[in-house]
């Protein structure tokens, strides 16, 4: 009953703060907030997170209802892909096993940093302690390493190192102690990749000026006859003391853009600015224009997604982060149970006709808006 009650009081806290800042930034009554705060969630299940992120105070009601909410993509995402293709997509030793066999390119797994035992990759060296992890780093003088977590989602955990003069360092240049690295990537018996840290295009430099490899996140569904429909696509602009491109709904400072799927042009920009969501039209760091920009290879992009769809069968609807590197695109990760929330925020409408288009094709199925709605 106490967690409970703390629950409450926690929901109750967020809803006030949240109806607070938007008050304020709006200069509405801050009753009048609340209120259609609480209708949100009665009508259509949506929370003050994604009332602020999807802009609903500047939204009729009525426009509320074509916003898929999270619980109703993940109805959805199930449904397609199943157990198989989750383990797929969340394991990164079996993602990139499928990449290689399929000749979709994709950055190499270097070393594994584990205690277990595994069969994949076995002809990856497995770095089992301290001493053989930072020797193994180190004997790679002048260089740039990421290293995930085999089943990490969201960046967390991701540590971009580089060696320097037999030592490791992070990427701001302090140095790293074998046993601090080991601990990072050994606590819990978590198993960790070592792979290449992979620096933007040259030209895409003006919008990725730092670490961080800005990454597209592009929607497929993979109908039974090969058929491939991209739903949507946007671009993670990375600011430039980040080395993760990953959005945590602004709180890095980190950018979304929506994309046009023709063109690959950015059409709209958004960052968080006092926890509101606010239109960009300059890179923070760089002060480049982003509206219009387009995308380099954008076309050479969209049909290596669908080839990745395709050697993914299991997966009928994923999202793919897919990069442009000076050594050209890969594919960094599909995701089973990817989220829409930065889709319907950046170009500030719901998605839910569109998804469910893109769901009945693939399911032959004729799920309307109503009954979608949980």
């Amino acid at each position: 009953m106490r967690w409970s009650i703390e629950r409450i009081r926690s929901a109750l806290g967020h809803y006030s703060s949240t109806s607070s800042s938007l008050s304020a930034y709006y200069n509405h009554n801050h009753a009048a907030v609340l209120f259609r705060m609480f209708l949100s969630r009665l009508l259509y299940n949506h929370g003050p997170i994604f009332y602020n992120l999807y802009n609903f105070e500047t939204k009729k009601v009525g426009e509320w209802r074509h916003f898929l909410t999270k619980n109703e993509m993940l109805a959805l995402q199930a449904e397609l892909n199943g157990h198989s293709g989750d383990v797929l997509a969340t394991d990164k030793l079996l993602f990139f096993e499928r990449c290689f066999r399929c000749g979709i390119p994709t950055p190499p797994v270097l070393g594994i940093v584990t205690v277990k035992e595994s069969d994949c990759l076995k002809d990856v060296p497995r770095l089992r302690s301290a001493g053989e992890l930072y020797a193994f780093l180190t004997s790679h003088p002048e260089r740039r390493f990421v290293l995930k977590e085999r089943n990490g989602s969201y960046g967390a955990n991701l540590l971009s190192v580089w060696t320097h003069g037999g030592t490791v360092c992070d990427h701001a240049g302090t140095v790293i102690s074998p046993d601090s690295l080991w601990s990072h990537c050994c606590k819990d018996g978590a198993e960790f990749l070592i792979q290449d840290h992979l620096m933007p295009h040259p030209l895409l430099k003006p919008i990725m000026p730092g670490l961080a490899l800005g990454t597209c996140r592009i929607l497929t569904f993979l109908a039974a006859d090969g058929n491939v429909d991209i739903a949507d696509a946007l671009i993670k602009i990375p600011v430039l003391d980040n080395v993760a491109d990953n959005f945590h709904q602004g709180d890095n400072g980190n950018l979304l853009g929506a994309l046009d799927l023709s063109s690959g042009a950015i059409t709209r920009v958004w960052g968080m600015k006092n926890r509101i969501p606010v239109e960009v039209f300059q890179h923070p760091d760089t002060k480049v224009d982003l509206i219009n920009r387009t995308i380099p290879c954008w076309q050479e992009m969209l049909t290596l997604v669908q080839r990745a769809a395709r050697s993914f069968n299991e997966l009928r609807t994923a999202g793919w982060d897919v990069a442009l590197t000076g050594g050209g695109i890969v594919v960094l990760e599909s995701n089973s149970r990817y989220d829409l929330d930065g889709h319907q925020m950046v170009i500030m409408k719901g998605m839910r006709s569109r998804i469910l288009a893109s769901f009945n094709h693939v399911q032959g199925k004729d799920l309307t808006v109503d009954t979608a709605r949980g």
